[in-house]
């Protein structure tokens, strides 16, 4: 395939998105991350881990993160509990379903507004 094989564009035009999906769209792009880091072997978290705990006993927590802030992600739950990595891919997979779905948009529209208020002034 040489350069004469492609389309080109005059502009190259966004799709305009609301700002409930620019939101969702930032929480699944970094689930994405995360379930790329742990389908590698052996298990490397980034040094920047702020979803995911492992507990000396071998489990693991999981945090699903808008920002600084953790989503409540059940009635009064800000984590979730998982066993193994396996089943840290499928609680990822299942929150990304949900986050798609827009289920978790008032959640991350709490978050968004408390990061938003640590930046105006008194």
């Amino acid at each position: 395939m040489g350069m004469n094989d492609l389309k080109f564009l005059e502009t190259v035009q966004r799709t305009a998105t609301s700002t409930e999906e620019r939101r969702r769209m930032k929480v699944t792009d970094k689930i994405d991350r995360y379930l790329d880091v742990l389908s590698k072997e052996p298990l490397k978290l980034p040094a920047r881990n702020r979803w995911i705990f492992k507990q000396p006993d071998g489990t693991f927590q999981l945090a699903i993160m808008y920002g600084s802030k953790a989503l409540e992600v059940a009635k009064g739950r800000h984590g979730i509990a998982c066993a193994s990595v396996a089943q840290l891919i499928s609680a990822l997979k299942v929150v990304k379903q949900t986050v798609s779905e827009g289920k978790l948009d008032q959640q991350i529209e709490l978050a968004a507004e408390a990061i938003r208020s640590g930046f105006k002034k008194n």
